[in-house]
């Protein structure tokens, strides 16, 4: 096993984790398909419904108080799924050329005339750096994804009580 003293293999940990996090993302965002697929069959059974509830005079009471409720729930699944799809800009993953170039001109410059900048001592600050902003980037797509995942759940759920209750209202309307 590698030692987590090893500078190189934290960094290579980071590296993978990050890509597994970014996969992740990926695959939630792949997911909006079905939630499609799911509108579009809400789509097609609720627009009769919806014309019948507004241009019949008698209609029962429980078909448009669950008609209404089927409203709400797809609009509160909308709203999670454009949530959910929502791009993330902050959890980009760091380029080591600006550690490479910048860093490395940063910390030349900070070293006065008289001290000999070490190579090793620079080197050593500039994988710390970058191991800390990777930390802190790899954190952040791991909270982007669980968000993501609760935004999903909640789209999906809601999309489907909206579907049974737009179900109940059909058949309770055409009985």
């Amino acid at each position: 096993m590698k030692s987590f003293y090893s500078r190189d293999y934290i960094i290579e940990a980071m590296e993978k984790c990050f890509a597994e996090y970014v996969s992740a993302y990926q695959i939630l965002v792949k997911n909006i398909s079905t939630l499609m697929i799911i509108y579009s069959g809400v789509f097609i059974a609720a627009g009769p419904l919806a014309r019948a509830i507004l241009q019949e005079a008698h209609v029962a009471v429980v078909v448009v108080f669950l008609f209404m409720l089927f409203v709400i729930l797809f609009f509160v699944s909308v709203s999670f799924a454009v949530f959910m799809v929502f791009p993330e800009t902050d959890t980009l993953l760091p380029n080591p050329a600006e550690y490479y170039h910048a860093g490395k001109i940063e910390l030349h410059g900070s070293v006065s005339s008289i001290q000999i900048p070490l190579t090793e001592e620079i080197d050593s600050l500039l994988l710390e750096k970058y191991i800390t902003e990777l930390a802190y980037i790899t954190i952040g797509m791991e909270g982007v994804v669980k968000r993501k995942s609760k935004f999903y759940m909640y789209a999906f759920a809601s999309a489907i009580a909206s579907s049974v209750l737009c179900m109940f209202s059909l058949i309770l309307k055409y009985l």
